[in-house]
């Protein structure tokens, strides 16, 4: 919401909407496509917005692909196209200061490749699609990349790679956590492949004080938080690891089931980076262990004065529990089992979309 207006991007439609208060239509745009599930507003009045493009190769629920730039007017003003049989993107992205594009993609490897880096056959599908992180210019190129791929930890074959228990490595992705995670389903929209969504990361935003990314994984019912003020080569090295997370300590390994405080959420952002590093999620509560309802929460990551987040040698990220949360008390009446999110408004109002 901006100005007074909303944008709408309704997932079965190739029409996007700006509406004002009233709900009266102010601007409308009309592509060939459906929406890959995002679609953003620029200062100067253009849309960014993705597009849906169908694959051989994969089938997941928010699949995407490529990205359009339309002017006020309506007139469509560029494309990029991140679809290939190796790489797809898919439901979410953001548009950094200096114009460029940055968006999540499912970046595909085989079962076998994913069992010689120790992933548990057992929990192996023929495909293993992992979170890849990509940038791009206005020319569709490739200018940065991060990918899940060069930051794994695994305790199940000693003899493979990056061999270790997770609670030693905080900053590195269980490659066999699925195995205990909860509200680990796509939830409704997955296809045939969607069993190789391992990660199914459905949300990315940016901070351009910190220079750091947030990812939001469904699967691990995690918030991630990485370094984009590294190269592409410092980005696939330890310097690469990610920097916070929150939601889930299971995950690696630094908590019990009673430490779960995300399950399935969608919609990670700094609430107002400009006055401070507080996240926003949609806390979707799927499987939720209280029972079905949602909440909107926010919370604030402990940072040492050096810019790094703080965490206790064996302990989990904090904080405990977060400091805004809405309902207060969880109620069914409030409960999106997926997709979902909010925003805090100029007014500071919060505008959800359940």
């Amino acid at each position: 919401s901006i100005g007074g207006y909303t944008l709408l991007v309704p997932t079965a439609s190739t029409n996007t909407y700006l509406i004002d208060n009233c709900g009266q239509i102010i601007q409308e745009w009309s592509s060939d496509y459906r929406p890959g599930l995002a679609a953003y507003l620029l200062p100067n009045g253009d849309l960014i917005r993705s597009v849906r493009l169908d694959s051989d190769a994969f089938d997941g629920g928010g699949i995407g692909g490529g990205f359009e730039r339309w002017d006020w007017e309506g007139n469509l003003m560029g494309f990029w196209d991140a679809a290939s049989d190796s790489l797809h993107a898919h439901h979410d992205f953001t548009v950094l200061p200096n114009g460029n594009l940055l968006f999540i993609a499912w970046e595909r490897h085989s079962g076998d490749e994913a069992i010689a880096k120790g992933r548990n056959p057992e929990l192996t599908s023929p495909e293993v699609w992992v979170t890849r992180v990509e940038e791009r210019n206005a020319n569709d190129e490739v200018v940065w990349h991060w990918s899940v791929w060069d930051h794994l930890v695994q305790e199940f074959d000693s003899s493979a790679p990056h061999y270790g228990a997770s609670a030693d490595f905080p900053g590195k992705i269980d490659l066999n956590f699925e195995a205990t995670a909860l509200g680990g389903g796509a939830g409704p929209g997955g296809g045939a492949l969607a069993a190789a969504d391992w990660l199914h990361v459905n949300a990315i935003d940016y901070h351009p004080g910190l220079d750091q990314i947030a990812l939001s994984s469904r699967k691990f019912n995690e918030i991630w938080i990485i370094n984009h003020g590294l190269s592409a080569e410092e980005a696939a090295g330890p310097a690469g690891d990610v920097l916070y997370r929150w939601g889930n300590p299971r995950a690696y390994g630094r908590g019990t089931e009673a430490d779960q405080a995300l399950f399935g959420q969608h919609d990670v952002h700094w609430s107002d980076w400009t006055a401070s590093h507080a996240l926003m999620v949609f806390n979707n509560g799927f499987q939720r262990p209280e029972g079905a309802y949602s909440t909107v929460e926010e919370w604030t990551p402990a940072m040492s004065s050096d810019g790094s987040y703080e965490i206790l040698e064996g302990e989990a990220f904090g904080p405990t529990s977060p400091a805004n949360i809405y309902p207060e008390t969880g109620t069914l009446d409030f409960y999106s089992g997926n997709l979902s999110g909010a925003q805090r408004l100029p007014n500071g109002n919060t505008l959800m979309c359940e």
